[in-house]
Formats: C-alpha cells, sequence, structure tokens
C-alpha cells in the first residue's frame, strides 16, 4: 500500500519558506548535501522518502543517486554491465516536508527499488558559485555521502580545489590471523575472517560472501591462502590483481583478484570508486584496502579562475604491511562535467590508489583502476585549458624491492566519455528529384534551441554516381561553417563543420553523364580537436532520381556508343566535338558553375566511314572566367563534359 497522500495536509507549505534564488555562494571547507533515503511506498511510482538529516523547509529540488543495487555478477574477467537504477539520477520536486518525511513528485524507479540504496543529493545553486581553497564532503558510509554537486546558473569561479579522494566505496578490512598454506577460498562470510574482505562496489553485499579472493564487482578481492594480497578497487579502469602468497605450499594459494571494471551503455551512470581488497594475515601486520574516489557533478555555462583541480583519487594503501599481505589501492571516483566553456587551466585527476606494500615473499597489493570522467562535448573540442588523468594505480612491491610486485599488478585506465544525450543533430536534407542542368541545395538546418552548449558538429554527405559535380572545391569557410569538398570517379563527398544552432545550404549541380539516380548518405558525428570521433549522432540513406527534360535518362548501352569532349584556347573559344555509332537528334547546352544557361544548339551530324561524329564552335570571350558544364542529350542518353575558362 502506498504511503497515505492525506498527510501532506499536516506538511509544512514548501512554497512559503522558499528563499530568492542565491545571486552568489561562496564555498570552502566541508558541505555535507547528501541525505540517507528510505523508500515508504510498496509500490511504483516513488511518492514518500524518510529522509536523514532532515530536508530545509526551503528545499524544492534534489536529485536522487541510485549507489547500490541488484545487477547481474556474471562477468568475463576485466569487466561487468551495470543494470537498473545504479548509478543513475533522477531530478526530484519536492512537494512539501515533515520532520524526516519528504512527499515528492512520482518518480518510475526499477523493480528492486525495495532493496535498492540510493541517497538524495541538494545541489549547491546560485547564479554564480566561488570555491577559493579546499572543498570536500563526508565519505560514503554505506548510507550517505560521497557527492558534490554544484549547479551554477551563470559561473563557476574556481580557484582552488575540490577533492573527493578516498570517499567512495570502502576497501575490504584485512583478515584475522590464521589461515593454512594453500588456502583458496574464492566466496567467504564476513564472519569467518579467514581472508581479506573483498572492497565494496555499488552491487549489493551479501555476508555469506563477503570476503575471499573474487572481486565483489568493482570491489577488490581480498587475500587469502598464506599473506596473499589484496586486488585494486575497479570503476572506468579494471584493478590489478594483488600479489602472490607466501610460497610455503604446493599448490599455491589464490591472490587477490582484480576489481571489475563498470560497463554503462549510456555512459551516464555515475560511481564511487571500487575499494580494494583486504590482505591476508597471520602475524597481526597486515594492511587493509583503500576507499574508491567520491564524485564530482558540476553543472554550469563557463568556468572561469586561476589553475584549479578537481581531485577524485582512488586512495592508496598507508603505511606498510610486515611479514603479512597488503591490501590493494581504491579505484578512481567520477567526475561528471557538464560546462560548455572554460577559461582557466583546470587539472582533473580520477587516477587509481597505490597498492600496499609488504616484506619478503608475501604478497602487495595490486593498484586501483581509473575513474571515469564524463565532460560536454563542446568543452572536449576546445580542451586547451583542461588537462585530464585517469591512469590505473601503480601496485605495490616489496620493500627494499621496488621492482619486484611478487605478482601484483597495476590498476587499468580509467575513461573519458563525452555527454552526447543532449546533443541535437541538423536536419541535412537533399531533394530527392532534380533534372539535368539543376542545381542540388544540400540544406543543413540547426534544430537545436534549448542545449545548454553548442559543439560542434560534422555532417559527411556522400553521392555516389556521375550525375552529380561539385560547385565548391577544396576547403573553404562559408559563415561559421567549414566546407570540405573532395571528388573521386563517380563519388562527391562533403564534409560539413558546422555549429549545432547555425545552419548552411551548399549547391550541387546535376550534370548527369550517365546515371539515372544517385545514391546519397548522411553520417552526423561530433568531433574532438584531436579527430577523436565523440558523439555518433546519426546516419541516414536515400537516393536522387534524375530527370532529363522530362524524360527520364536511360544508361547508354555498349552497342550506341555516344563521346563528347570539350576543350578552350587562349581566344576563349570553346570546340565541342561529339561521336556517336547513330545520326540521331543530339542538343548541345552549356550551363556555368551555378547551373545558367548559356548556350544551346542543334548538333549537326557528319557520317564517316568510323561512325558518325559532330563539331561545333562557341565565342566565350565574353562570358565570366570559371567552370562550365557542356551537356549532349539525346534519345539514348547524355554525355557530360567539363571545361573551365
Amino acid at each position: 500500500m502506498k504511503f497515505c497522500r492525506f498527510i501532506v495536509l499536516c506538511f509544512v507549505a514548501v512554497t512559503a519558506a522558499i528563499a530568492q534564488p542565491a545571486q552568489r555562494r561562496d564555498l570552502r571547507g566541508t558541505i555535507d548535501q547528501c541525505h540517507a533515503v528510505q523508500i515508504l511506498d510498496n509500490v511504483l511510482p516513488v511518492d514518500s522518502l524518510r529522509i536523514s538529516p532532515p530536508l530545509s523547509a526551503s528545499a524544492t529540488s534534489a536529485v536522487l543517486v541510485c549507489m547500490v543495487g541488484q545487477f547481474s555478477d556474471s562477468a568475463d574477467s576485466t569487466g561487468i554491465v551495470v543494470r537498473g537504477d545504479v548509478g543513475r539520477q533522477f531530478p526530484v520536486s519536492i512537494i512539501g516536508t515533515a520532520d524526516t518525511i519528504a512527499l515528492v513528485d512520482p518518480i518510475e524507479l526499477d523493480s528492486s527499488f525495495r532493496t535498492n540504496i540510493y541517497q538524495l543529493v541538494v545541489p549547491v545553486e546560485a547564479d554564480t558559485i566561488s570555491i577559493d581553497s579546499l572543498l570536500t564532503t563526508l565519505a560514503w558510509d554505506g548510507m550517505r555521502g560521497g557527492i558534490i554537486m554544484l549547479h551554477a546558473r551563470s559561473v563557476l569561479n574556481l580557484r582552488g580545489t575540490i577533492d573527493v579522494s578516498g570517499l567512495g566505496f570502502a576497501g575490504g578490512r584485512r583478515s584475522l590471523d590464521g589461515g593454512a598454506c594453500g588456502l583458496v577460498i574464492p566466496c567467504d562470510p564476513a564472519a569467518s575472517q579467514r581472508t581479506g574482505q573483498k572492497g565494496h562496489s555499488p552491487l549489493l553485499r551479501k555476508l555469506q560472501c563477503a570476503s575471499g579472493h573474487t572481486p565483489w564487482a568493482s570491489g577488490g578481492g581480498g587475500g587469502d591462502a598464506h599473506n596473499a594480497g589484496g586486488g585494486g578497487g575497479g570503476n572506468g579502469g579494471s584493478g590489478g590483481r594483488g600479489g602472490n602468497q607466501y610460497p610455503c605450499s604446493n599448490p599455491p594459494g589464490m591472490w587477490g583478484m582484480a576489481g571489475l571494471r563498470l560497463f554503462d551503455d549510456a555512459s551516464d551512470r555515475i560511481f564511487l570508486g571500487g575499494g580494494g581488497g583486504g590482505g591476508h594475515q597471520n602475524n597481526s601486520v597486515a594492511s587493509d584496502g583503500a576507499a574508491g574516489g567520491g564524485i564530482i557533478l558540476i553543472r554550469t555555462r563557463r568556468i572561469t579562475g586561476d589553475t584549479s583541480r578537481l581531485l577524485a583519487r582512488g586512495g592508496s594503501v598507508l603505511g606498510r604491511a610486515g611479514n603479512d599481505g597488503a591490501g590493494g589501492g581504491g579505484a578512481g571516483g567520477t567526475v561528471r562535467i557538464e560546462a560548455c566553456s572554460t577559461m582557466c587551466p583546470m587539472l582533473i585527476d580520477v587516477s587509481g590508489g597505490r597498492g600496499g606494500e609488504t616484506v619478503g615473499e608475501h604478497g602487495p597489493g595490486g593498484g586501483g583502476g581509473g575513474g571515469r570522467v564524463l565532460m560536454e562535448p563542446a568543452l572536449l573540442q576546445d580542451a586547451r585549458n583542461v588537462r585530464i588523468t585517469a591512469n590505473g594505480g601503480s601496485s605495490g612491491t616489496i620493500i627494499g624491492q621496488p621492482n619486484n610486485p611478487n605478482g601484483a599488478r597495476p590498476g587499468s585506465v580509467g575513461i573519458i566519455d563525452p555527454i552526447c544525450e543532449e546533443v541535437i543533430a541538423h536536419s541535412v536534407m537533399i531533394p530527392s528529384l532534380t533534372s539535368v542542368g539543376d542545381t542540388l541545395l544540400v540544406a543543413v538546418s540547426a534544430r537545436d534551441s534549448i542545449s545548454r552548449c553548442e559543439c560542434l558538429i560534422t555532417h559527411r554527405v556522400r553521392l555516389v554516381g556521375s550525375a552529380a559535380s561539385p560547385l565548391t572545391s577544396g576547403t573553404q569557410l562559408i559563415g561559421l561553417a567549414s566546407l570540405l569538398t573532395s571528388t573521386s570517379e563517380d563519388e562527391l563527398t562533403f564534409d560539413v563543420m558546422i555549429p549545432s544552432r547555425s545552419s548552411i545550404t551548399f549547391p550541387v549541380l546535376c550534370i548527369l553523364s550517365k546515371d539515372t539516380v544517385i545514391a546519397t548518405s548522411i553520417s552526423s558525428s561530433v568531433v574532438s580537436n584531436l579527430g577523436d570521433t565523440l558523439c555518433v549522432l546519426d546516419r541516414q540513406q536515400n537516393s536522387i532520381s534524375v530527370d532529363v527534360c522530362g524524360h527520364s535518362l536511360r544508361r547508354v548501352v555498349v552497342r550506341m556508343p555516344f563521346g563528347i569532349t570539350a576543350r578552350t584556347d587562349a581566344s576563349r573559344n570553346i570546340t565541342i566535338a561529339l561521336e556517336s555509332a547513330l545520326n540521331m537528334p543530339t542538343i548541345v547546352r552549356v550551363f556555368t558553375s551555378i547551373g545558367t544557361l548559356m548556350a544551346e544548339h542543334d548538333a549537326t551530324w557528319v557520317h564517316t566511314a568510323e561512325g558518325n561524329t559532330s563539331a561545333m564552335f562557341l565565342d566565350a570571350s565574353t562570358w565570366p572566367q570559371g567552370m562550365y558544364f557542356v551537356v549532349a542529350q539525346t534519345a539514348h542518353g547524355a554525355r557530360t563534359a567539363m571545361i573551365r575558362i
């Protein structure tokens, strides 16, 4: 049964307490925007939440984030696909609050909403947000924390550091003393404490399998056997495996396995960095796994300031294990920036943390995997002021032997993904019917009027068939657009790079030499300033039917050869020569490069032993300089020649 709606009568009316939107907010130190959530509804949609700590009476909107949930734990050796709500953000409109209860506009969640762990994040909102020193938040404690969310309607002024390093999913604890040589336990209850705990991750934990060497999704596996090292946590990149057990048994035991990379098909989910696995101990000197990095979410139009840093690094294992296994490093977290431009140098670091060190022949910890950076394509297209580091963390080593990891591995590199879902491609239109001499106008029309950031979109337009000829050549700037034209036999290609809110038309002349149909294809994408494809937006295919003065053009068959040549001399006289197997009525027309008819004559044929020929001479001394197309039309088809005067 859903939570009773009549309780709203007892609620404080939110609208009565709403303050005017803040013009400027100055932030520093530790802020806490996160609230633990208990969903009161038993059926969907959700409209009743218990919030801890309580919301401010002035809160009207927030973001519900699914931090942990259920999804299949089947995976390959390096990655796992995340399903359901996990990692997703849901905008929430708050209708009213009373103590710890909030009524919200109905929210559709996935069917596992009763067991998923959500938290409600109230963003810091203002026209201008300024940060002049260190800004951080509370660590994720299993119910809330680990996220900084800033919504600056105009400008974010960064003159300091936003740091959520090591505030993500917790690392696994080291085991208690004990454990025999050669012990191999992939899955162990937490209460047994015979093996190092697995690092935490966005997959719901099962206490009967909270320890052991297999990873818990992106959480690194714990050390088992005798002093094996814990695996590094994963996120955008997978972690590194932990170091080998002490060689006291044959066969040897299992090291802590690497935390998995989290695959996100839509590239819009946000995850805390996975925790590293704990080391195995029997001498009370092993080390715990380190926590992963937190999450930074920024939405603004412009970023200003001086040199600034956004840090969501995975935690490194501090201290050194003695005659026991070391913990794995935490994975880097997530930084998502929805901004159009930055005017200041900015370092974004979501690198994984370093695995722990140990001594002798015991197992060091694996390195944490790199995190993930999600950015507007517009920012990635002009990345002169942005430097991104998403490296995997290094593995631990044997103390005194810096080049000996004893089987431990570093984490792999994280990911940098564009935010493509709000990019709106142009409409690219080409006529479906044309006639000889017509100028086709390819129209690239903007459809973007709502997105926050304008970006450059590249459209590749291909016309395949000998019936089309370009009226542009090479690279040209037309308004705000760059147009590159290239040709090959029976193929014409245009690459148009144009801002998403601009439009352009460019001409193509239909000259017709043999084809009745021009095949067209259009592909649209967003490309970085380094030439990498960021977003694939649209693909379409069509064709253009060609008409010659009301008659469909027929391909000239081999038994009726028909040829045309044209040349011009220094006096700008044009000589046109025709050859045909038949003496047939032929009209010769000359067009300018924009399709203007300059001359039209009937051909006079002369029969020879080799066939039929025709020649005509035109005085073009008064014509403008440029490209001209000569079209000879017959009942059996047409041929075209091109000349320059």
